[in-house]
């Protein structure tokens, strides 16, 4: 994919797990899985990794897997 403020190719953004979790017992009921993939441009930093590009489902919701039919979002 490529960055459409100036062409650039975008790169993927490695999001880190920072929920660490030793004695705690959480109700299992509350997880949810994030399945977007999120971008990020290092030619113009138009996007970053705090405020990326997100390719989701456009029917699913913004945490969703894309598939077939995606969409492109960006939150800043």
């Amino acid at each position: 994919m490529f960055c459409p403020m100036c062409g650039s190719e975008l790169i993927l953004v490695i999001r880190k797990e920072f929920i660490e979790i030793d004695d705690l017992r959480i109700d299992e009921s509350i997880w949810h899985v994030d399945e977007s993939e999120w971008y990020k441009c290092n030619n113009c930093k138009c996007f970053g990794d705090d405020y990326p590009l997100i390719l989701h489902h456009p029917l699913r919701g913004m945490e969703s897997k894309p598939g077939d039919s995606w969409s492109l979002t960006w939150l800043k």
